[in-house]
């Protein structure tokens, strides 16, 4: 039985940029020249002031991107020690693209229900486009359908950032960026790991982040 220990939380930004980590504070303003706004639900909050989103009705929804923390991989491996129970690129590869596949449908999900936005592919002036990321994922233990049914045992399911930049689809200016990092559930006492758990900690924080940005868009943050 492994206990994984929990790491310390860095937040990144610059996505918190795929792939490269910076330290708050945010800047106040980003490089595409959106002001920070004050957001105590989220790490940071960036918003074109003036910017009316009651015209906008409809949503083009990017495949989301997803990256891991640094050296996670050469971190696992080396708790798992066993060859035949490192993390090898194909468990990476499958891990970021069942990810981005629930990123995708949570929120759409989230934005569409009860008379939300349409989705749609293409640009219009009344279409607002979303291009989520998720970076610095990290997750505790990952389900790799190991051999000898290994078992796994952990205080927290992971942690991960959200990076969702939003603009006009029609003219390509911004209109927002959300940056965030999240935790999994911290248990009292050690529970086992799989992929089941392990998804249900992820959507309920990919959960959050959708129901945070439809509160935004129905409400400009500025």
């Amino acid at each position: 039985m492994i206990r994984q220990i929990l790491v310390v939380i860095g937040v990144s930004a610059g996505i918190t940029a795929a792939g490269c980590a910076v330290t708050e504070p945010y800047p106040s303003v980003t490089e595409r020249g959106l002001p920070r706004v004050e957001d105590k639900r989220l790490d940071a909050v960036y918003w074109q002031p003036g910017v009316e989103l009651s015209g906008y009705n409809k949503i083009i929804v990017e495949a989301a991107e997803v990256s891991f923390r640094e050296n996670w991989q050469r971190d696992q491996n080396a708790e798992r020690r066993s060859p035949n129970r490192w993390v090898k690129d194909d468990d990476m590869a499958r891990i970021r693209g069942n990810l981005a596949e629930r990123v995708n449908e949570i929120f759409v999900a989230e934005l569409t229900e009860n008379g939300g936005f349409e989705v749609v592919t293409e640009p219009g002036p009344d279409v607002l486009r979303l291009t989520p990321e998720v970076v610095d994922l990290d997750i505790y233990a990952p389900d790799l359908f190991e051999p000898n049914s290994t078992r796994y045992f952990v205080e927290e399911a992971g942690r991960m950032t959200l990076r969702l930049d939003l603009e006009d689809a029609a003219t390509g200016e911004p209109v927002g960026r959300i940056i965030d990092t999240r935790r999994a559930r911290n248990y009292t006492d050690l529970r086992r790991a799989n992929s089941v758990t392990n998804r249900v900690e992820t959507d309920a924080m990919l959960r959050r982040w959708a129901s945070l940005l439809r509160d935004a868009l129905t409400v400009n943050p500025s």
